[in-house]
């Protein structure tokens, strides 16, 4: 019996200790105590880099979308004033089509203050072939850069074409209609002359002065 309660003693002081035990486990984790482990860094990984990155491309990009959007509703655009521009040289060939001449066609002269952005711009084409002071001309007229048609389906020969502030420009002409009617030789054709100012009126080609040789 004796043995039998010394073993009862040796399970009891047992279990003390585990209860004792775990006591001390549970005070570890308690919030009265400090941890010695710290807590981990944020780390930005590769993937989340890149997603900022590509956020901060998308807003740029938004950006500058959304300022070409305003300048276009703003009837802003880039202008082209290359003398070598496609549409003059479509129009050249257009003017060869539909107003040959027997003197190896017309040709594009490079005189031209063409202006994608201009209400009247002009190119200046002659006929190829030129055997005296005497020769063809056309004068190509666009309006925003598309080809609208030329000066006068008369014969005409311009001597000068003249480009003024405000979009129109001179052409002197020479009159060949007046110097047959004055009976002068062709030594006094320089004092047959006239000018004349083409301009856009908001609708349409408009001009100053007298469009010479339209009888001949």
């Amino acid at each position: 019996m004796l043995k039998g309660k010394n073993d009862g003693k040796r399970v009891n002081r047992i279990f003390a200790g585990v209860a004792l035990s775990g006591a001390v486990l549970l005070a570890g984790c308690s919030n009265g105590e400090s941890s010695d482990l710290a807590e981990p860094s944020l780390k930005v990984t590769g993937s989340q880099a890149d997603r900022a990155a590509d956020d901060s491309a998308a807003e740029s990009t938004v950006e500058v979308t959304t300022t070409q959007k305003e300048r276009e509703k703003e009837g802003e655009k880039d202008c082209n004033t290359d003398p070598s521009a496609p549409e003059i040289h479509k129009a050249t060939a257009e003017v060869n089509e539909k107003y040959p001449n027997k003197y190896g066609g017309w040709v594009f002269t490079g005189h031209t203050n063409y202006d994608s952005c201009g209400d009247l711009s002009y190119a200046l084409v002659t006929q190829a072939k030129q055997g005296n002071a005497q020769f063809g001309t056309l004068i190509l007229m666009f309006h925003k850069g598309e080809y609208i048609g030329i000066d006068s389906i008369a014969p005409q020969q311009a001597m000068e074409v003249t480009p003024n502030d405000g979009g129109s420009f001179t052409v002197l002409y020479k009159d060949w209609e007046a110097l047959m009617e004055s009976g002068a030789g062709n030594a006094e054709a320089p004092k047959y002359n006239s000018t004349v100012t083409y301009y856009w009126d908001g609708d349409k080609v408009a001009h100053e002065g007298r469009i010479p040789n339209t009888n001949l």
